[in-house]
Order: C-alpha cells, then sequence, then structure tokens
C-alpha cells in the first residue's frame, strides 16, 4: 500500500473509531493515549517515595511487617482515581486496547527503577478457568504479552495455574489472602521453560496486599527461579488512613520460613 493510500486509510479509520483519552474516554488527537487533562491528574507514584521491596511508599512500607518472597515490587500508578478507573476498564468492560498505555508505563517504570536488573524472561499471573469465561480475556497475559514487547525480553507462557477462582478478595483481610492465595495459584509441571537460575519478571494488573504476587513468586522459586521481580500497572497504597494489622514478622517466624524455603518444605 503506498504512503498516500496508508495516509488515508488512517484518516477514515480515526474518523470511525475516534481516539478516545484511556481514563476519561474523551476522544483526543495525536498519539498520546491520555488527554491533556488527565495527564496532568493521574496519580503518579513517586519513585523517591516509595520503597522498592513492597512497592508501598516509604512511610506506609511493610516490609517489617511481611517476608515476602519477590525481590522487589513497582508500579507506574495509584490504585485510585483516573488510573484505576482505566485499569478497571480494561480489566472488566474488556476493553483490550487500553492495555498499550499500561503496558507501557509499566515497561518505562521498570527501566527506570529496575536498571540495573537483567531479566531473562517476564511470566504473568494465571487466571482461573472461571475468571476467563467470565472476561473473555487473561489481562495480565495482555499486558505482559506488551511489558515483554516493550522490554525485548522474552514471554514464557503458562508458567503458572490457578486452581480455581480466588473469589471476593477485596471482602478479606490480608493474612486471610495469604492463606487462599497458598491454595489457588500452582506452578504448571507442564511448562516447557527451564525456570532454572532465571531471573523473572512476573506481571499483573494491581497489586493490593501481594498475597498473589507473593504465592506466584513462591512457585516460581521453587521451579527453580533465581529471583522475581514483579511489576503491576496499578498499586493500592492502602495503608493510608487505615489501622495497621495486627500482625508482626518476628524474627524466629522469619528464620523458620526461610529455613522451610531452603528446603523446599511447604
Amino acid at each position: 500500500m503506498s504512503e498516500k493510500y496508508k495516509r488515508s486509510a488512517d484518516f477514515l479509520l480515526d474518523a470511525i473509531f475516534p481516539r478516545k483519552c484511556v481514563c476519561c474516554n474523551e476522544i483526543i488527537d495525536g498519539e498520546e493515549e491520555l488527554c491533556d487533562n488527565c495527564i496532568r491528574f493521574i496519580e503518579r507514584v513517586d519513585p523517591l517515595k516509595r520503597c522498592l521491596f513492597c512497592g508501598l511508599e516509604k512511610p506506609d512500607c511493610d516490609c517489617k511487617y511481611y517476608l515476602y518472597h519477590f525481590k522487589g515490587a513497582v508500579a507506574p500508578f495509584f490504585n485510585s482515581g483516573l488510573a484505576k478507573k482505566g485499569i478497571y476498564d480494561f480489566k472488566l468492560n474488556a476493553k483490550a486496547h487500553y492495555s498499550v498505555f499500561f503496558a507501557r508505563e509499566m515497561a518505562r517504570t521498570v527501566t527506570n527503577e529496575l536498571r540495573d536488573v537483567r531479566f531473562d524472561a517476564a511470566v504473568y499471573v494465571p487466571s482461573s478457568r472461571l475468571s476467563y469465561l467470565k472476561r473473555g480475556i487473561n489481562h495480565s497475559f495482555v499486558l505482559a504479552k506488551r511489558v515483554a514487547e516493550f522490554l525485548d525480553i522474552p514471554l514464557i507462557k503458562d508458567s503458572l495455574l490457578a486452581k480455581f477462582h480466588f473469589g471476593a478478595q477485596h471482602k478479606s483481610d490480608k493474612l486471610n489472602r495469604f492463606k487462599r492465595a497458598r491454595k489457588v495459584f500452582r506452578y504448571n509441571t507442564k511448562c516447557s521453560a527451564d525456570l532454572s537460575g532465571k531471573t523473572l519478571l512476573l506481571i499483573d494488573d494491581i497489586k493490593t496486599t501481594g498475597a498473589t504476587l507473593d504465592e506466584c513468586s513462591r512457585q516460581l522459586l521453587l521451579a527453580g527461579a533465581k529471583e522475581v521481580y514483579c511489576v503491576t500497572a496499578v498499586i493500592s497504597n492502602r495503608n493510608k488512613g487505615q489501622k495497621k494489622i495486627n500482625y508482626v514478622m518476628t524474627d524466629k517466624k522469619a528464620e523458620k520460613i526461610l529455613s522451610d524455603f531452603g528446603n523446599n518444605i511447604y
């Protein structure tokens, strides 16, 4: 197709299917996915104010409360306001084209904040069969495919399995989420990729408590991965204005978990 006809085709497509802002759904011009107003007001995570291990702002860091299996977690946006609307439209309303914007921002965050890490491959949090049938897409896979392309790293498919639907997690406290996650996620023994010694980037749409990312990371480590880092599109800074969960990971508990993990006793 000649350049002239290509421009005409692009013009016609834009007229029939105009570009819309990912967050507010207003019609926009140009190549950006956000309108000027949303660019100003979308709530980004400040990398200078966050803990690179749990991903939360430093005053709300919960690394002293929990021993995570992943090495670090980052996200470009908070799970609030415009970003929350956009990611839920993508996740619940099957607006798959929104994944381009979020995946690009996730890749930029990884490049900027995990610049010293050399990733061997990307993996993603699996959807249960029920979730896939309800939504029609595995949103984590869609994001992971684009993030891997932006970062130019291979994507390992189906490394993890979700045995059944997670259920209404937003109604559970953090400890119950961790207990439920332990029952749901498993390494896929039929996965053809060898994870031995690999540094992996685990991708999901939302980090709330970290229970899902933690259990998926644990399964990948048990399968032989060297390290697992996580990136999500949005992160819930859920400690803001909320009472701290009264659970402290004591040195004795931490030593037992580390000992068990070293012996693969789970």
